[in-house]
């Protein structure tokens, strides 16, 4: 067979494409109904239904109530003796409600489906034909919607003519029925199939906090917000209990994160050192049984911080403007995937040779001998940092040009701008940027590939109206 068969010509043109057929359907429903803007109740109903694309016929349909209600005590007649200087507002609020989610299912995972591939050869006409296979995904006719129930519990007041704002919620989410990609039963031949099992917990406190006052001229105001969150594995998908995740390298695979009830989701479980031999340079682990594991590894951190909150600042003095805005976490971990088994001494942060043992630092070291061949290392909490950040995310400076002066030149408004955004960033975290992590998310979560860190911009802006 001639090799020109397989050359490219010296200008190649392909073109490929497809059309497919989606749709969905939704019906909608609310009931709300206030006595006297006192007691407040809504109930929500709505049905969403896929076509056969996602879902069996039986269980393309899912169903998901809500209801609310409010109470505001500060209009019963027991409260109109409190000064509204005092205490202006007070409501408690109660909701319990039902989402559903099939966006995490892959298309006729719910059939039997066909994969095709083009590396069939044939020997009629020397060429590639597209051949069919039975995919490598079992069909399972009973999986159905993932819900996640949420209740909530909250207060609302305001102080002081309205100046002081303040509001706190407690939440429980609880996710059943999770669509989990597990390994198929031997005998079938596939490898994969998807089923609703597992469920996530998800439960914490939500605060809100504004002041906003004026002083002659000076109008400012300031609000922070804070959220709690305690994440559970409640109920494995596994049927060994425990999946195991990790980031993949050159010729090896590391298994970071684990999926394991009674744990975060994707938790980091590694070896845990417990010191730096100090004549050899070398680490020193716990072993599994003073861990009480199986494996020698044990629980070393989540992605999942213990909370998040936000900042906001606002002022105006006369024409001029101020914004400012900042964002962060607390309580989350990352693992630094730089570290490789196969070339240890290659591409790490000069922190490590910084601190390493040394025949002249042999005491205190922080990190082991340059040359270290522990397989452990790099599956070790030595890679395994405090991620907890605060960053200033916006700031945002502008003029407003008085009108006496704008109809002069026959415009209706003009303000001119500078602002700042991702300015700067307050962390003990060594690596790029903790925030750009923060968007991984399965078992990819808490886990630094080094992604290029969120950029700095500066703008400078005019707004004109006519």
């Amino acid at each position: 067979q001639s090799l020109d068969y397989y050359l490219p010509t010296a200008s190649t043109r392909t073109m490929s494409g497809g059309d497919y057929y989606r749709a969905n359907m939704s019906y909608f429903g609310r009931l709300a109904y206030a006595y006297d803007a006192k007691y407040l109740l809504q109930v929500n109903f709505r049905a969403d239904a896929f076509d056969n694309s996602k879902l069996a016929t039986k269980n393309r349909w899912g169903y998901f109530p809500s209801v609310s209600l409010g109470w505001v005590l500060t209009k019963e007649n027991f409260m109109q003796n409190i000064d509204p200087k005092t205490l202006s507002f007070l409501k408690l609020r109660a909701s319990y409600g039902v989402n559903g989610n099939i966006n995490a299912l892959s298309d006729f995972a719910y059939t039997n489906a066909m994969a095709l591939s083009s590396s069939a050869y044939s020997l009629t006409n020397s060429g590639l034909l597209t051949a069919a296979a039975p995919s490598t995904t079992l069909a399972n006719q009973d999986l159905t919607w993932e819900e996640t129930t949420q209740l909530n519990f909250g207060l609302d007041t305001r102080f002081f003519s309205d100046r002081l704002v303040f509001s706190v919620d407690y939440y429980e989410k609880n996710t059943t029925g999770m669509i989990t990609s597990i390994s198929a039963p031997f005998i079938s031949g596939a490898s994969t199939q998807n089923v609703n099992k597992g469920k996530i917990l998800n439960k914490g406190f939500e605060f809100d906090l504004g002041w906003n006052h004026k002083v002659g001229d000076l109008s400012y105001s300031f609000n922070a917000n804070l959220t709690t969150i305690h994440n559970e594995v409640i109920e494995s998908p596994y049927t060994a209990g425990r999946q195991s995740g990790g980031f993949p390298g050159s010729n090896f695979f590391l298994p970071i994160t684990h999926l394991e009830a009674g744990y975060p989701m994707w938790y980091m479980r590694t070896f845990i050192h417990k010191d730096i031999d100090p004549a050899t340079g070398l680490p020193v682990y716990y072993s599994g049984e003073e861990l009480g594991s199986d494996d020698g590894k044990d629980f070393a951190g989540s992605g999942i911080p213990d909370f998040t909150y936000g900042l906001t600042l606002r002022l105006n003095w006369k024409n001029i403007d101020f914004t400012a805005f900042g964002s962060g976490v607390h309580g989350n971990e990352q693992f630094m995937c730089i570290f490789r088994p196969d070339l240890p001494v290659a591409n790490l942060p000069e922190f490590v040779f910084t601190d390493r043992w040394t025949s002249s630092n042999s005491e205190n070291p922080v990190y082991p001998r340059a040359n270290s061949s522990d397989t452990r290392y790099a599956q070790s909490d030595f890679w395994i940092f405090d991620a907890s950040y605060f960053k200033i995310k916006q700031i945002q400076l502008g003029y407003t040009f008085t009108s006496a002066l704008l109809n002069k030149v026959h415009l209706s408004a003009l303000r001119i701008y500078a602002s700042a955004e991702n300015l700067l960033t307050f962390t003990k975290y060594p690596g790029n940027d903790p925030e750009s992590m923060s968007a991984t998310y399965g078992a990819g979560i808490g886990l630094d590939k080094v992604n290029y860190p969120s950029t700095k911009n500066y703008t400078f802006g005019i707004n004109v109206s006519f």
